[in-house]
């Protein structure tokens, strides 16, 4: 089972491979740090929270720009046209 840094790594491989920039997912990996604290700290966000309305949509772009340069998995990354 990979880590989600693991799996960062790997896409970020296939993507060079396919001649893709990287993607680029600073607030996804800040909403992502929060979810995963709230998973895992019994005091949740009681201190506040870290990651913004604007992070979030934010990182729904990265989230869609991802998809938007995937494929079936079988086939590989595709480049934009």
């Amino acid at each position: 089972r990979l880590n989600v840094h693991e799996l960062k790594a790997r896409l970020n491989r296939d993507r060079h491979n396919a001649g893709l920039p990287e993607w680029r997912c600073e607030r996804t990996a800040k909403v992502h740090a929060e979810v995963n604290e709230l998973k895992h700290q019994p005091g949740g966000v009681y201190y506040g929270r870290r990651a913004t309305y604007d992070d979030a949509r934010s990182a729904v772009g990265e989230l869609i720009e991802l998809l938007g340069t995937a494929r079936d998995p079988a086939s590989g990354l595709r480049a934009k046209e």
